[in-house]
C-alpha cells in the first residue's frame, strides 16, 4: 500500500509540474523560445607565414577586428549607438546611416558589419566596456599581408583552397612507399 502511495504521489507530482509549465507559464516558454534565433558569423581560416629560401618573409597574416551589431531588430539602441561612436571617434549619424544601409541591402538575420577594421586601440576600449554593448561582438580574423607590396601576390600565385586539415596520400609502388 505504501509502495502504491509513493508511485501516485510521484505521478500527481509530475502531472502538476507538466501543467505548471505547459499550461500555466506556456505563453511565458513559447516567447522565449521564438526569441531564440542563431546567427551566421563568417570565420576565416588562419593562415601561415610564406618564407623565402634565405628567411625572408614574403606574406604573413596580421590580427583585424571586425565589428558586428547582434540585435535581433535591426537597430542598435540610441545610448550604445551614442556610446559605439565615441569609441570609434565617429559620428552617430554615421552609424545609424551604416545599420541603415546595411538593413536596405540585406534585411535578412545576417549580422550587420559596424566596421571592418578597427584599430587595436579602439578594440581594447570596446572590448573593456562589452558590458556596456550588449548587442555588439568583435570578431578577431587574419588579414592576408604582403610586406612587399602586391607585387608578392603574382610571384606566390594561387596556392589554391585553404582547408582546416591536410590530407597526406601515400602510394603502393611494387612494394616500396
Amino acid at each position: 500500500m505504501f509502495m502504491f502511495a509513493f508511485i501516485a504521489a510521484a505521478f500527481l507530482l509530475i502531472g502538476w509540474r507538466f501543467w505548471n509549465l505547459q499550461i500555466a507559464h506556456g505563453s511565458y516558454y513559447h516567447g522565449l523560445a521564438e526569441s531564440d534565433e542563431l546567427r551566421e558569423i563568417p570565420l576565416s581560416a588562419p593562415r601561415g607565414k610564406i618564407v623565402v629560401a634565405n628567411g625572408v618573409t614574403i606574406a604573413t597574416s596580421r590580427p583585424q577586428w571586425t565589428l558586428y551589431d547582434l540585435s535581433s531588430t535591426g537597430t542598435l539602441p540610441l545610448s550604445e549607438i551614442h556610446r559605439l561612436a565615441r569609441y570609434l571617434n565617429e559620428s552617430s549619424a554615421s552609424l545609424q546611416h551604416t545599420i541603415q544601409s546595411a538593413l536596405a541591402a540585406d534585411p535578412d538575420y545576417d549580422p550587420i558589419v559596424l566596421d571592418g577594421d578597427v584599430t587595436a586601440a579602439q578594440m581594447t576600449l570596446i572590448d573593456e566596456n562589452l558590458y556596456r554593448l550588449p548587442h555588439i561582438k568583435i570578431q578577431a580574423i587574419a588579414e592576408r599581408s604582403y610586406p612587399y607590396g602586391s607585387i608578392m601576390g603574382n610571384v606566390i600565385g594561387y596556392l589554391g583552397q585553404q582547408s582546416a586539415t591536410i590530407e597526406v596520400g601515400m602510394v603502393w609502388f611494387g612494394g616500396r612507399i
